[in-house]
């Protein structure tokens, strides 16, 4: 059995390089690694893109949508507007007696 493990952080809450906090963060990766390697049980570790080179990958009704965080964020705005709009409609064409 294999398992994938993601190390992650928020990126604007790391500790700047030089730093004790920084230094202290390397040190105890640097042991999971030593550990793990000891063990024979760390197959690879490649770093990953700043979360900021990330896509948002989203499935609706069968259909793949990609974006990035500020075309996803325009994308969901305007989705919600539409939501809204036919919220709207349908309780004005309830309220006219035009819909059930």
């Amino acid at each position: 059995m294999k398992y994938l493990v993601l190390l992650w952080q928020d990126e604007s809450t790391l500790a700047g390089p030089g730093s004790a906090a920084f230094d202290e963060q390397q040190s105890a990766y640097g042991a999971f690694y030593d550990e793990s390697s000891a063990a024979g049980v760390f197959a690879a570790g490649d770093p990953l893109q700043p979360s900021a080179a990330g896509r948002t990958v989203t499935v609706r009704s069968g259909n793949t949508n990609s974006a990035t965080d500020a075309a996803r964020e325009a994308y969901d705005r305007a989705l919600e507007l539409v939501r809204n709009q036919a919220e709207r409609d349908h309780l004005m064409r309830r309220r006219a007696g035009l819909a059930e």
